[in-house]
C-alpha cells in the first residue's frame, strides 16, 4: 500500500494548527477565568497571561504554569475542565510535532 506522503503531511499539519489554536484559546480564557475567579491562585501562580507576557522567560514559562495547577485546589468544575484540556491539548501538540517531524523526513529520505 503506497502511503501519499504530502497529503499526509499536510494534513497533519492541519490538525497541529487546530490543537494549536484550541491550546491558545483554552488557555487564554482559562488564565482570564484564574485571574477573575481565583486571584490569589493566579498571583501565586506569577500572574500568568497568554498575551501579555512581560519577558521571554515568562512566556517559556507557561507550559510550566499549567502543569503546576492542582485541580484539587478548584472548586470550579468548568475551571477544572480547562486546566485538564489544556493539558491534553499540550500533549497532543507535541505528539503531532513529533509525527509532523517524522513525516517530514521520510518525505525527503524518498525523494
Amino acid at each position: 500500500m503506497q502511503v501519499n506522503l504530502p497529503l499526509l503531511y499536510a494534513t497533519v499539519i492541519a490538525i497541529l494548527l487546530v490543537v494549536v489554536l484550541f491550546n491558545l484559546v483554552c488557555k487564554h480564557v482559562l488564565f482570564t477565568r484564574l485571574r477573575r475567579d481565583h486571584p490569589r491562585l493566579w498571583e501565586e501562580l506569577g500572574e500568568p497571561s497568554l498575551f501579555r507576557a512581560r519577558s521571554w522567560r515568562e512566556t517559556m514559562e507557561r507550559p510550566r504554569v499549567i502543569w503546576t495547577i492542582k485541580v484539587a485546589d478548584l472548586p470550579e468544575s468548568t475551571t477544572v475542565k480547562l486546566v485538564v484540556l489544556a493539558r491534553i491539548s499540550d500533549v497532543m501538540g507535541g505528539v503531532l510535532f513529533i509525527l509532523l517531524m517524522a513525516v517530514f523526513t521520510f518525505m525527503h529520505l524518498d525523494a
